[in-house]
Formats: C-alpha cells, structure tokens, sequence
C-alpha cells in the first residue's frame, strides 16, 4: 500500500538525537503524546486530503484557485511537495470474494426486481471469463479458415465451452461481438451495484468512508514557541534527521500493523501532511465492512438488506468490540485506546520516545488546538482594545472635570440669560403658531397637488395599459422580426427562382433558335423535293392528255374509216375532238359511227390495239411516281412517329400539332 521506511541506527545515536537541544532542529523529548481522533467534517474531501496528487493534475491557474479556497489558507504550499498520498478505488473493496458471497446469498431469494442490480449484475470472475470468450471468438473469427481449427485447438476445454456459450449468446459476427463486449464493458458488478445503491441512499451522500487523523506530539515539539504560545518558527522540515521527517517514519510503521489489528477495516487510502502549521499529521480513510445477524439488528426484526454491512460500527463489532447502538462512542473510544497504544509502540519503536501519560494540554486534537488558537488570538486583540478604549477614557474624564469647572462659572451667566429664554421663547411660540397657519394653508396646497398627482397616476395607468403590457410588446417585436425575416428568406427564393426562370428561359430561346434555323433548312429541302414531285405530276399528267388525245384519234379515225360518207365523217371527227359537253360528243360520235355499236366497239379496239404501247410506257411512269410517292409518306410517317430521336422530330412534331392542314398539304401535295 506504502512505501515504508527503514531505519537502522544504534541506541547511542539515537539517544543523542534525543538529547539534542537547540539549534535548527530540535531533537525529540523523552515522552510524547500520541492521538487517533475522527477527522474534522470540514476537511473531509478527498481532494483536500490527497492534494499532492491533485494539484499535479491542475493548471497553474487552477492550482491557485484551489489553494486560495476558504480552508486551504492554512496550507504551506512550498511544503506540499513534503505529503506522501496512497489511496486506491473504494469499488477495489467493493468486489472482494466475501463481499460477492453476502450479495449473492442476497440476491438467491429475492425477485428480479429488488434483487441488487436486478439480476443483471455478474461477479468479478464470471465479467473476467465472459469478456474473455468474446475475445477469444473475436480472434478466432479474425484468422483464416485453416488457421480457426489450431486456434480452438490451443484452447482449454473450459475456454471452448465458454466459446461456444458466447457464439450462442451474442452471435456470429465481429459486429454483434464488439457489441457485446462493449456491453459487458459496462456492466456493473455485484460489487459496483451494491456500491450505487449505498451512495444514492438518504443520508449517505456518496461518502462510505471514515476519516481519522493520526498525530504524535503536539505543535511545540516542532516548532518554536513563543511564552505566550504563539508559533515563532518551524524546525526543518526537509532535514531527513529532523523531527519532522522522523514523524513521518513514525506514521508509516504504524501504517504496517494496522491491518493485523483490523481485519475489518479496509484503508482506501492516506496522507502525511508536512505543509500545514503546528505538527506533521497523518489522514487515513478507512472502509468498514461488518456482518450482522439478519433477525435482529437495533433490537428490531430486519428481513431486508444483505447480511455483509459497511460501516465503522459494525466493522467494529465485527472484531470483537461491543457496540451499544444507543451509545456508539463507548466502542470507538475502546478501539481508539487501542489503535492509540499501536501508534505508542509504533513511536517508542522507531524513535525510542515513551508515550506520555495523561494530557500535555486541554486538547483532544490537532483541530481543537487550532480553534483554540484562533480564539486566543481574539481575545488578545479585543484585550488590546479594551486597553486603547480605557486610555482613551482616562484622557476623557480629566477633559470633563476641567468642563465642570467652567460649567459652574457659566452657570450664573445661564441664569441671567435663562430668562431672556423665556421671553425669547414666548416670542417663538406666537411666531410658530404664525407658521402652524401657513403651513395648514401649505397642507391644503399640497392635498391638492396629491389630488392632482393622482389624476396624473390613473391617466398614466390608463396610458400604460391601452399601450399594453412591455413583454407583449416585445413578442410584438420579435413576431415583426420574424415576419421579415421570413419574408427576406421568401424573397430570396423568389430571386432564385426568377434567375432560375430566366436561365431556363434563355436555354428555351437558344434551344428555339436552333430548332428554327433546323426548320428553314429542312423547309428549304422539303420545298425543293415538293417543287421536282408536282413537275413530275404535272409530266405525268401531261402524258395522260397526250395518251387521251391519241386514243381518241385513233378511236374517230377508226369509225371515219368505217364510214359509208369519209368526207362527212372526217368533219364530225374534227367536232368530236373540239366538243366540251357529252351532247356534242355524242352527236359527233353518232354522225361518225352511225347508230351501229358494234361499229363503235370495233373502233375502240382498233384504237386500243395501236395505243397499247403507249399504255405500258404510261403504266411504268405511274408505278415510279407511286413508289417515290409512298417511299416519301413513309419517311415523313417515322419523323411524326418519332424514330429518330433528334431535334429534327421534336421540331416536326411540333409543326404537325400547329398547323395539321399545312402538314397535310406538305407531305401529299396538291390533289390531281
């Protein structure tokens, strides 16, 4: 627990050390006294206790806050460095086996709920082995396949099992096992658990421990008095010879029994203060850990709460000491004689110094001694007062007889001038009954302005509340603010969305401009090749007149050569092929045929037979015309269809739902 001293010097050396007198540091007396008292509440905090190891861990900043604090000024901080601290995790005497035992014989009869940490909480070793198999199953899932079976191999029996519990419980992956495993990282023991019920229970506020301080000697064996008690000067204290640093040898053999004599005391730690005035002390924190009978406890039947107790009366009792719970301090005072002849040896040991019998002074310890000091020095300061106000009082009655002297001669004059008083005095009566007038008239001016004031009062309160309460009008405000704002945040999005609008209206028109140059050329072409298709028709239409006219040549001069009267006859041909009406082609044609249709007929095959060359010439130009045609609507069909995806189509799609009648046009030409 301790870094313990050893010192190894002969009876002569030490006698001489004892017998020393004078100088720096002065040797100790033959007998001292020793004292184990329980630790001021005031000093009871850890961190003032073990400020050593505190302020290392401290900014430089921090350091002078907390030795500035109310109850640090005492502290000698060039001096700190002389502490020795040792104190350990209170949760350390928490999980020990005895403690675990009690909690789990507890915990074996009570429902899930009340049981401490609700059934969750494990033991030390059970934590230690699960923690364990879920690292084991972390590195067997890590390594390749051919390595996972030498793995378990190398395992114990006890290991696998708890392998195979783990890969149950938990899962099969790295994920669900670091889980798991984090989890278990913050599962409370048994100990732990027990150790959060006690610190959140009333009255207890998170302190478990005792604090004691431990002290032999008292200020004047360390220091030089002055005749009235006062604290001159301080002997050494880094002198590894001196008394101060030998006291400290004294503490740490003491330190080295004190678990032989208190099995049930656990020591969560200590401190030997160097830096404080008066004497060098010892501070020991102490756990007690007891057991009690769970059918009486106080004299009352107690069925609740495990049988392992902390506390300093019942460790106690414990070891033996009999604790009368309406009188405590019987037993402590016992285990303080106790623990005060282990320190006596301890001293008498090391230094060779007796314990002194009886008491060197009124004083239980290092603190009443103090709070004796501090009165004392009161007391001589208000002495002093005393004295300074008595001289200043002295000073004050010879300076009254000397006005009493004066005071008789002046006594004649005030009796001559006593009735000058009185007339002067009548006068200032009927002058003050004048004022009593002027102020009764000044009384009614002033209710008047109260009357006045008050009006002014109601009208303000009227004003105050048709304005409305301040804080209404301040969630006015901040409601305008928030208007605006949300309109500044409206407007800006309508700006975005206006330049977003216009962005998109450019690349509308850049896009527009394209498809319309796209058109005019495509227009320009679709011109061309409509201007060389209505030629073509109009060829064709040409030729179909040609073939016409000479079929009906050929028709009239067939019937002219049938007839009986040629001449007759070529003269009606000559009317047939000039007549515009049915009438008059018929009349032509009955004067060149007569009335006979057999002749008719011979004449039109006769004109067919000779025009039948002309008919296929005729026929081959219409089949190329068609095809042209037909091959021209399927191309036009596909760019409306939308085969081919480019600007072309969209653009023609456009026109074909704009203008139906103009496509129309466009795609067939006009009718023959």
């Amino acid at each position: 627990m301790s870094r313990i001293f050893s010192m190894k010097k002969s009876r002569a050396q030490k006698e001489k050390m004892y017998s020393k007198k004078g100088g720096e540091n002065m040797g100790f007396p033959s007998h001292m006294t020793v004292s184990v008292s329980k630790g001021n509440k005031g000093e009871g905090s850890l961190a003032h206790t073990h400020r050593k190891e505190v302020l290392k861990k401290m900014t430089k900043e921090k350091q002078e806050a907390f030795l500035s604090k109310k109850g640090h000024t005492h502290i000698k901080q060039e001096y700190i460095d002389l502490n020795e601290d040792a104190s350990r995790d209170i949760l350390d005497i928490f999980n020990l086996p005895a403690m675990e035992e009690s909690l789990i014989e507890y915990n074996s009869g009570k429902r899930k709920s009340r049981q401490i940490g609700k059934g969750e909480a494990l033991t030390c070793e059970e934590k230690k082995k699960q923690l364990q198999a879920v690292e084991n199953m972390q590195a067997y899932l890590r390594l390749p396949k051919k390595d996972q079976q030498a793995f378990l191999d190398g395992l114990s029996k006890e290991d696998r099992d708890a392998c195979s519990v783990a890969y149950q419980t938990y899962g099969s992956t790295l994920r669900d096992l670091q889980k798991a495993k984090t989890k278990l990282e913050h599962t409370d023991t048994l100990g732990e658990a027990y150790y959060k019920k006690l610190v959140t229970q009333k009255g207890k506020k998170g302190k478990l421990y005792s604090e004691f301080v431990i002290q032999i000697g008292n200020a004047a064996d360390y220091n030089e008095i002055s005749d009235t008690g006062k604290i001159i000067k301080s002997y050494d204290r880094r002198d590894p010879q001196g008394v101060w640093q030998q006291a400290k040898n004294v503490y740490i053999d003491y330190l080295k029994s004190f678990n032989e004599r208190n099995k049930h005391l656990m020591a969560l730690g200590y401190s030997i203060h160097m830096d404080e005035e008066g004497a060098p002390h010892m501070h020991l924190d102490l756990v007690g850990i007891g057991f009690r009978d769970k059918s009486t406890a106080r004299g009352k039947t107690r069925k609740n709460g495990p049988s392992i107790r902390i506390g300093f009366n019942s460790a106690l009792e414990a070891q033996g000491f009999k604790v009368d719970h309406e009188r405590p301090e019987e037993a402590f005072s016992a285990w303080q004689a106790q623990e005060q002849e282990a320190l006596a040896d301890s001293m008498k040991r090391v230094l060779g110094v007796e314990r002194k019998l009886g008491k060197t002074n009124s004083f239980e310890n290092i603190h009443e001694y103090k709070e004796y000091k501090a009165k004392e020095a009161e007391l001589t300061k208000q002495v002093e007062e005393q004295e300074k106000k008595k001289a200043e009082l002295t000073s004050s009655v010879k300076d009254l007889e000397a006005k009493q002297a004066a005071a008789q001669a002046d006594l004649a004059k005030a009796s001559q001038l006593l009735k000058k008083a009185d007339d002067y005095v009548a006068s200032e009566r009927a002058q003050i009954e004048a004022e009593k007038k002027s102020l009764k008239a000044d009384q009614k001016g002033l209710e008047s302005q109260r009357d006045a004031l008050e009006r002014d009062k109601r009208a303000f309160k009227a004003k105050q509340e048709e304005e409305g309460d301040l804080d209404v009008r301040i969630q006015a405000k901040r409601k305008t603010l928030k208007d605006y704002t949300d309109k500044e945040k409206a407007h800006k999005k309508a700006i975005r969305e206006k330049v977003q609008k216009e962005f998109e209206a450019e690349v509308q028109a850049d896009r527009k401009a394209y498809l319309d140059q796209f058109n005019t050329a495509y227009r320009q072409e679709l011109d061309r090749e409509k201007e060389e298709f209505v030629k073509e028709k109009k060829a064709f239409r040409d030729q179909v007149k040609a073939f016409v006219t000479n079929f009906k040549k050929a028709y009239i001069q067939a019937g002219v050569q049938a007839s009986a009267d040629p001449s007759v006859a070529n003269e009606w041909a000559e009317a047939y092929l000039k007549s515009k009406t049915r009438v008059d082609r018929d009349t032509a044609e009955s004067h060149v045929f007569g009335r006979s249709h057999i002749a008719r007929m011979k004449a039109f095959i006769k004109a067919a037979k000779k025009s039948l060359g002309g008919v296929q010439e005729l026929e081959d130009l219409a089949d190329s015309i068609d095809s042209d045609f037909t091959r021209e609507k399927d191309r036009i069909k596909k760019l409306n269809s939308g085969s081919e995806k480019d600007e072309k189509d969209s653009h023609n799609k456009t026109r074909a739902k704009r203008a139906p009648q103009r496509q129309k046009s466009a795609d067939y030409g006009p009718e023959l």
